[in-house]
């Protein structure tokens, strides 16, 4: 039995990173047309991207704590 919770585990910890990669593969290629756009400097993309990848790293944990706790709630059936 706690191999399937390990394995539902260590489901939601990849679909965590791959949700985190494919922010990353959209955000990116395209900032540097937004920088343009509004007129950001090179310097000010570069802190927009430190940012954005700041956040993620910060918040990556807690978005999977939530997520655990969704599912230990919903499967006590509360």
């Amino acid at each position: 039995m706690e191999t399937k919770n390990n394995g539902r585990a260590i489901f939601v910890l990849f679909l965590t990173v791959f949700i985190d990669l494919l922010g990353f593969g959209i955000i990116l290629p395209i900032l540097p047309l937004y920088a343009e756009q509004f007129g950001a400097k090179p310097n000010e993309a570069t802190l927009l991207v430190a940012i954005y990848s700041l956040m993620q790293f910060l918040f990556t944990p807690l978005w999977l704590n939530f997520i655990i706790s969704c599912h230990r709630t919903c499967s006590m059936g509360n």
